[in-house]
């Protein structure tokens, strides 16, 4: 009887969700930590955003960057 190649991880099936988590998270909160911790740099993403017509940028540009930050955690 043959088997698949990737057969033998069929056992870490239950896991496999937290495996993507435990690698996609730290680059997320990677991406947006500068704009938390500068004031600068989220000036900055508020005119990006403003500048492509989405209203209530400085709202949006928080809710945008706390969001992604609370999904990479």
């Amino acid at each position: 009887m043959t088997t698949l190649p990737l057969e033998s991880l069929d056992r870490y099936r239950n896991y496999s969700a937290l495996f993507i988590r435990l690698l996609v998270g730290p680059f997320i909160i990677w991406g947006v930590q500068d704009n938390i911790l500068s004031g600068e740099r989220m000036l900055e993403f508020e005119s990006f955003l403003a500048g492509r017509g989405v209203p209530y940028a400085p709202f949006a540009a928080r809710l945008s960057v706390y969001t992604q930050f609370v999904c990479g955690v």
